[in-house]
This record gives C-alpha cells, structure tokens and sequence, in this order.
C-alpha cells in the first residue's frame, strides 16, 4: 500500500496494489480534482462485482466523449447506477448529493435489467450496452450545457434549445442528422420526439438489436386494435404505456380487474351520481 497525504482533513488517501499516485494525478493544490479522479479510480478497481465492469465501461464512454465531442473540455464527472425519477432513464445534476462538482446517473433498473417492461436482456447484452451508451452522450451533453454555457436551462428540465443545438451539431457523427428540437410548437415537430427523449427515441427500433422494447419508449398516435397485446389477463400492452385497467373501447365492467369492482360497488357509480340520486329523493 502506498500514501498520498490529502489537504482534506490531511487525512491520507490509499491507493491499494502499489498504484503510482502520479498515476492519478493527484494533487493536493487542487482536492476537487483529486476526489474527482480517486473517485473514477474506486469505481473501475473497487466497487462491488456487478458495477465494477460497467462502471469501467461507462468511464471509458464518457472520455471518449468528452475527447471526440467537446474537445477534453469538461470535468471527470462522478458516474453512478442508482436511481433516478420515475420519467427519466438518467440524469444529470450540478452537484452530488455531498456537494462535489457534476454527478451523472443512469437508472439501476435499466443498467440491471430489473424493468422487464423495458429491458428483454440487461448488460453486458450489446443492445443494453448501446441503450446505455446513448444515455450516457445525453447527459454529457447535459453536463456541457452546465460547464461550458454556464446554464441550466431550468425552464426545460435541462433539455432547453442550447442542448438542442448540441444534439443537433453531434448527431451527424452518431448517424442521426436530423434538427432536434426543445419542444413542439403548434405544428411544428408534431408527432416526433424532442430533446428530452435524445438521442434514444430518435434512433430506429433494429438499433437496439431487440433487447430493448422499444415500444415502450417511443410515442406514437393513437393505437389501432390490432396494435394492442394481451400479455396476461388483464394487462395490456400498448405503443407508449401499460394500462393496468382497460383494453381501449371497453364499455361494460367485464374488462375491469376485481378491486375497480368492488369499489364501485361500495361507493356508487361516480360522486356526480350519488349527488343526483340525494337530489331526486329530496
């Protein structure tokens, strides 16, 4: 084991099997860029089994990035698996949750394949890898808006014009030309995907080799009967969501599950109803 003294605390850093620290470049001038830097390091040699080898991948993506796209510009972020908000697959903040600088996140139940509405194979299968990958370019896209525009876009969830215009200027080089926009306008972009959906949902469905289902992820118009699959009793997959209620055009309670049922049953047809029946009686 060998020392590197820390200005943090002073507080010694220790870089197991004998790693050079010159290695890591870690100085103690500049302790943002050595937490940074130690905290690539634990992840590519010492996190737990099951992250190790997807978290080495993920670092190697994300400089490969920052070299190709953005001219080495940006920071080492910090890159983690874990959980994100329900609507997001990954995300990207300013700050980790103890205040160092830029923390990316790629959801847990799709790096895991716990979401089997999604995932059909989890990594290391190559159209997981592929989903993953273009998870991780949006959000360095993100990170760049933050580091080197110095805007948040907060209107936008982040995914405002600035990030627009840099999806639009990379995709050439990734095999999608097409003018990303920040959100429709009347007409304009009617039907198609938007920045916040980049550049997955603008990718064509063979992409992902079939490991990803990527009805699940795309919008689409209104489905036609012969769209709609009943996976079980009850549950029924459409383009864009799973219902858990009904099949579309049901109109009778046969296609309810028991507990809507039961609850109409005990609490009447609708509070509109029960309000006209007090009516008539009084």
């Amino acid at each position: 084991m060998s020392e590197v003294s820390s200005s943090v605390g002073r507080s010694p850093l220790l870089i197991a099997g004998g790693q050079n620290p010159s290695a890591l470049n870690l100085t103690p001038a500049d302790p943002a860029e050595m937490e940074r830097q130690a905290f690539e390091f634990f992840a590519r040699n010492h996190s737990a089994k099951q992250y190790q080898p997807l978290l080495t991948q993920l670092y190697s993506l994300c400089h490969e990035y920052n070299s190709r796209f953005f001219g080495s510009q940006l920071l080492v972020p910090h890159i983690g698996v874990g959980r994100t908000c329900p609507r997001r697959f990954s995300q990207c903040w300013l700050t980790t949750s103890y205040g160092a600088t830029i923390d990316i996140m790629l959801s847990e139940r799709i790096a895991f394949g716990t979401d089997a509405r999604i995932v059909r194979d989890p990594w290391p299968a190559e159209g997981t890898r592929r989903f993953l990958a273009d998870l991780l370019l949006a959000e360095t896209v993100k990170q760049s808006i933050f580091q080197l525009k110095g805007s948040t876009e907060k209107g936008y969830g982040g995914y405002g014009p600035l990030f627009a215009a840099e999806a639009t200027r990379i995709g050439p080089e990734i095999g999608l030309p097409v003018e990303v926009l920040a959100r429709r306008r009347g007409t304009r972009g009617r039907g198609e995907s938007v920045a916040a959906t980049w550049p997955w949902a603008f990718r064509n469905e063979s992409y992902y080799l079939g490991h990803i289902r990527f009805a699940q992820l795309t919008g689409c118009k209104k489905p036609s009967r012969s769209q709609i699959q009943s996976v079980v009793p009850g549950v029924y997959i459409y383009p864009r969501r799973v219902s858990l209620y009904r099949p579309p055009g049901a109109k009778n309670r046969g296609h309810d599950p028991p507990f809507l049922r039961r609850g109409r049953a005990a609490h009447g047809r609708s509070v509109g109803g029960r309000r006209r029946q007090r009516l008539r009686r009084g």
